[in-house]
């Protein structure tokens, strides 16, 4: 029974991923029957990555690589377009699991897993935040930031970087300490994704006013 859900969890987190970045980036032309083998490829190698119980630094470094694998091979885009909405991914995976795991440990007392993976009990809360955030993600992504300055382009790109650093300092202090407040940690990381959220909508409505500002100057 735990590996039937270890599996459908595995193929569940691929297939958020595909609709992800089906929904942000175009698929490659001709690409065909080749889309399915890569998803396949890919639940393969989540599977291969569930069972090996890597560390934290690792899982994530072995996800950020086959997100980034995935969007090489099925999608269109500029490298550094892709590498960003890869890292966006990766912030959205830490923050769901940790606010799983956090959950769990207010709510339910269960000690939190170090291998920063909620199995069994929290894998729908985890796979359905998930869902949430890159369903969200997708309709911001939407929206396009060509007027901006590139300072401003440069900080969207710090935001979710840095967020993951933060979030690599949270996940070591909650294993390493053993007098640690789950409901803090679990605001904090609330917080965290909110800023994110709150930046790229900051944005839109800046652009906004450029652009009428601009239609004033025309007029």
């Amino acid at each position: 029974m735990e590996n039937i859900i270890e599996f459908v969890s595995c193929i569940l987190d691929i297939v958020i991923i595909f609709i992800y970045f089906n929904g942000i980036l175009d698929r490659k032309e001709n690409i065909g029957k080749l889309f399915f083998v890569y998803f396949c490829a890919a639940v393969v190698v989540n599977v291969l990555r569930t069972s090996l119980f890597l560390p934290f630094a690792a899982n994530i470094a072995v996800t950020v690589f086959l997100c980034l694998l995935i969007v090489l091979l099925c999608f269109e885009g500029t490298f550094v377009k892709k590498l960003f909405f890869v890292t966006v991914n990766a912030i959205a995976i830490m923050i769901s699991e940790i606010l799983t795991a956090l959950f769990l440990s207010t709510i339910f007392k269960i000690e939190y897993d170090d291998g920063f993976t909620m199995r069994y009990l929290g894998i729908a809360f985890s796979t359905a935040l998930l869902f949430v955030f890159n369903t969200f993600t997708v309709y911001i992504a939407k929206k396009k930031y060509r007027s901006l300055p590139a300072k401003y382009n440069v900080l969207m790109i710090l935001c979710p970087l840095f967020s993951i650093y933060l979030l690599m300092l949270l996940d070591s202090y909650i294993a390493q300490s053993s007098n640690h407040h789950y409901f803090m940690s679990f605001i904090a990381v609330l917080v965290l994704g909110y800023i994110n959220v709150m930046i790229f909508d900051f944005f839109d409505y800046y652009e906004k006013g450029l652009q009428a500002q601009t239609l004033d100057i025309i007029l």
